[in-house]
């Protein structure tokens, strides 16, 4: 997405490139892998999948309560078609926008989601607020000229902030919590605890 506003490439370029050198890498990685280390991977993905939609929802949750307590105008939902035509382009319906608008937001919370579970294994869940606050910083950086959000600006500075406080929060407690979980059912396992 950033590659995409930045120098104003097809969103769906950028996606399949993405994908290809992702997948790429982690076929060769796949590959090259221990037996315990492809289990590890397996699992830190589900987790991250698992943690990736819980956390989205208290993401998408946390935003909907919010503006809809404190009565602002800024919507942030109006953002699921503006992906949509970026991927899609300028001709799609609005419905087809709006469908794959929705798709990129989940698989994109998801998708770092999985990222953070892999990276994250031992942290303390409050690196998860870290980086859903990297991710806010990136935002903030890119999507108020690129929305053209000059009349909402602070309102989407605050409604973004507190789906990224919750969705940081929710996916390193998840994260956290099964690393733990795991760990400890590792050491039970192998007669450390008797």
């Amino acid at each position: 997405l950033v590659l995409s506003i930045v120098l104003g490439l097809s969103l769906a370029l950028m996606l399949a490139c993405a994908g290809a050198l992702t997948s790429t890498l982690i076929g060769h990685r796949w590959l090259s892998a221990s037996r315990p280390v492809r289990a590890a991977f397996k699992r830190r993905v589900l987790v991250g999948v698992v943690g990736g939609l819980a956390a989205t929802t208290a993401y998408d949750l946390s935003r909907l309560l919010l503006v809809t307590i404190a009565g602002l105008r800024f919507w942030p939902f109006d953002t699921f078609p503006r992906f949509g035509y970026a991927i899609l382009g300028s001709g799609a319906s609005a419905e087809s926008a709006l469908v794959a608008g929705v798709i990129y937001h989940w698989v994109n919370g998801v998708s770092f989601a999985v990222g953070y579970a892999i990276l994250a294994e031992r942290r303390t869940w409050m690196f998860g607020i870290a980086g859903a606050f990297g991710l806010e910083a990136l935002m903030l950086t890119l999507y108020p000229r690129w929305l053209d959000l000059a009349a909402v600006g602070q309102e989407f500075t605050l409604v973004s902030a507190t789906g990224h406080l919750f969705y940081g929060v929710t996916l390193g407690l998840i994260v956290q919590r099964v690393q733990l979980q795991h760990l400890l059912g590792s050491r039970a396992r192998s007669g450390a605890f008797t």
